[in-house]
């Protein structure tokens, strides 16, 4: 399964393309944001910000429909019960 994601650079072109070829393709797009976002060495996110952001990007992930069905978290979480 394909998944685009983007690191949260909203000046760049590349978050114009992946938002563009995930409408064409229907690929699942995850886009996240969290406020407060630090850098650190340029363009780097510090430690605690990337910590942030992955646990973001991961929540929203498998809240998406099309990547809950792909590897099947319902019917797994429906056998827990």
């Amino acid at each position: 399964m394909l998944v685009f994601t983007f690191v949260p650079y909203a000046d760049h072109a590349p978050l114009h393309v992946a938002r563009e070829l995930a409408r064409r393709t229907g690929t699942p797009y995850i886009e996240v944001w969290p406020e407060g976002l630090q850098g650190q060495l340029g363009s780097h996110m510090n430690l605690p910000s990337a910590r942030r952001f992955v646990s973001a990007l991961l929540d929203r992930l498998f809240a998406d429909a099309a990547v809950r069905s792909h590897l099947n978290l319902d019917g797994i979480e429906g056998q827990r019960r």
